[in-house]
């Protein structure tokens, strides 16, 4: 991608969810900012999002795809 990349929040945000991998942090933030979402809000929804599939809040079937970090390694 080209342009200035992410700010320090986006990172902080994001970057967790998305495993260290630049580019999709990068992808992720130039989504948020093509949908006017907040990078900071929007981490911190995917962070809860995953935080309840592995909890066991969500499953399978209510994610409809939308969570697949750890989904291999849930019965």
């Amino acid at each position: 991608m080209e342009g200035p990349g992410p700010e320090y929040e986006t990172l902080a945000h994001l970057g967790p969810c998305l495993i260290d991998n630049l580019n999709a942090v990068s992808f992720a933030n130039d989504l948020c900012n093509r949908y006017g979402l907040d990078t900071i809000s929007t981490g911190a929804a995917i962070a809860f999002g995953m935080e309840a599939f592995e909890k066991g809040l969500i499953t399978g079937k209510r994610q409809a795809g939308l969570i697949s970090h750890g989904a291999t390694s849930r019965p």
